[in-house]
C-alpha cells in the first residue's frame, strides 16, 4: 500500500520546483517529508544514505551535469526509485525519450492533470495509471501504422485550419504521433474517449458504405475539438484554444478530408479498412509425429529380457529294482556273529603291500603287451 507520507527528494537550483510539488501532493491528500536540494551532490549523498520514494529534478542544472543525467545515475542506485524530470520551455527537447525510458518526463507548458497524474503513478505504482479503452470481444485488431511518414501531412493540416495542435491516436486511445502546442491540455484522455469512438464504425458500415469519412466536432468553453477518421483504426484530432473561428468548420471540412485521403493512401487504403482480424499462423498437425516418437522411445527403454531356455526333457525314472527272490529278513539278526578279526587288514598299507607281492597271476612282457594293444601306441604320446 502507498505510504501517505513519502520521503521525496526536490532538486531544484533555483528553487520554484518545491510549491509545485507540494500542490500537487496537497490534491493528492498526502503529507509528504520533503528534502530539499541544491546540488546533485547532495541529492546522491541522501538517496545512499535515506533513500527516496520519489525523485522530483529540473532538467537544468547549476551543475556539471543536466537533471536526465542525474536521473540515470540516481536509477543506478536505487533502481526502483521513481524519477520526474521537469523541463522548463526554454530547455531543449529530449528527442530520445520515449514512454519505455528510465524517467518520466514533462517539459512546460504542461497542464496539471498531467503532472498529477504522473505524481500518482510515481508513488502509487503503475495500477494507478488511466486503464487502456477496454475491447469488446468483436472489435478488430489495430495494424501497426508508419508514424513517421505521417508527421508531414499533420503539420501542414493544423497549419491550414489554424489548430493549436493535432494529435493522432489508435482506437485503442494511444497516442501514436502530435504536434503543436499539445502539452497544453490532456492529450492522454483526448486520444483515449475520442479513440474509442471508433469502436461501432465497422457495424455502421452497410449502411453508410464500405470507406467513410467521418468528422465528429466538439463546442467547448476552453477549447474546440474535430476528430476525423484516419480508415477505421485511428483518429485524427484538431485542438482549437478557445473558441474555434467560424470558418473552422469549413476549413476543417475542406483541408481535413484532403489530408486524410493523403494519409490513406499513405497507409492503404486494405490497411486502414480492414475488416478482417489478423490470423494466428495455422499451427501443423504433428500429433502422429509426436506419438511415433514416443513410441520408439518406449520401446527403445524397454528392458531387454533374454529368450528363456527351452526346459531339457526330463529323463525317465528308473524302473523299479527287482525284488530278491526268496529274500530272508532274518538275516539282519546274525550281524552279530560275523567273525571282524581281519576286518583291519583291509585298511592296513603294509598288508596290503604282502598281498601285492605274492601275487601269483600270470605275468605278460612289453613286447606282448605292446603287440596287443594295452600300451597303446606309444608314439603318439
Amino acid at each position: 500500500m502507498a505510504s501517505r507520507n513519502p520521503r521525496i527528494i526536490v532538486v531544484d537550483s533555483k528553487q520554484e520546483l518545491y510549491n509545485i510539488v507540494r500542490s500537487a501532493l496537497d490534491l493528492l491528500d498526502r503529507r509528504p517529508r520533503f528534502i530539499h536540494v541544491h546540488s546533485v551532490e547532495d541529492a546522491l549523498a541522501e538517496l545512499k544514505s535515506s533513500g527516496a520514494d520519489l525523485l522530483v529534478i529540473t532538467q537544468t542544472l547549476e551543475d556539471a551535469i543536466d537533471g536526465p543525467t542525474l536521473a540515470l545515475q540516481a536509477k543506478r542506485e536505487l533502481a526502483a526509485l521513481p524519477v520526474i524530470v521537469l523541463g522548463e520551455a526554454t530547455d531543449p527537447a529530449l528527442e530520445d525519450h520515449t514512454d519505455d525510458s528510465l524517467f518520466v518526463y514533462l517539459r512546460r507548458p504542461f497542464i496539471a492533470e498531467a503532472f498529477i497524474r504522473a505524481m500518482r503513478v510515481a508513488l502509487d505504482g503503475p495500477e494507478a495509471a488511466p486503464k487502456d479503452v477496454s475491447h469488446d470481444e468483436d472489435l478488430l485488431p489495430v495494424p501497426e501504422i508508419d508514424t513517421s511518414k505521417l508527421s508531414r501531412p499533420l503539420f501542414q493540416l493544423m497549419r491550414d485550419v489554424g489548430a493549436m495542435a493535432v494529435v493522432l491516436s489508435s482506437r485503442a486511445g494511444k497516442v501514436l504521433s502530435h504536434e503543436g502546442a499539445a502539452g497544453y491540455v490532456d492529450r492522454d484522455l483526448i486520444a483515449s474517449v475520442l479513440g474509442s469512438s471508433l469502436h461501432g464504425l465497422a457495424k455502421m458500415l452497410p449502411i453508410i458504405g464500405a470507406q467513410p469519412r467521418v468528422m465528429q466536432y466538439y463546442d467547448g468553453d476552453r477549447s474546440d475539438l474535430f476528430a476525423l477518421a484516419l480508415g477505421l483504426h485511428h483518429v485524427v484530432i484538431l485542438i482549437f484554444d478557445g473558441n474555434a473561428p467560424n470558418t473552422a468548420l469549413g476549413n476543417v471540412r475542406r483541408f481535413g478530408f484532403t489530408a486524410i485521403n493523403e494519409m490513406l493512401g499513405m497507409i492503404g487504403t486494405d490497411i486502414a479498412f480492414s475488416t478482417q482480424p489478423i490470423a494466428a499462423p495455422a499451427k501443423k498437425d504433428q500429433t502422429g509425429t509426436h506419438r511415433r516418437r514416443k513410441t520408439e522411445e518406449i520401446r527403445h527403454l524397454q528392458p531387454r529380457h533374454d529368450p528363456k531356455p527351452k526346459a531339457a526333457a526330463s529323463e525317465p525314472p528308473p524302473p523299479p529294482a527287482e525284488a530278491i527272490a526268496n529274500f530272508d529278513p532274518d538275516i539282519f539278526d546274525k550281524l552279530g556273529s560275523i567273525d571282524l578279526s581281519q576286518a583291519d587288514d583291509l585298511f592296513n598299507s603294509a598288508s596290503t603291500n604282502s598281498n601285492a607281492n605274492t601275487n601269483n597271476g600270470s605275468k605278460i612282457s612289453f613286447e606282448d603287451a605292446m603287440m596287443q594293444g594295452i600300451l597303446g601306441d606309444l608314439g603318439d604320446s
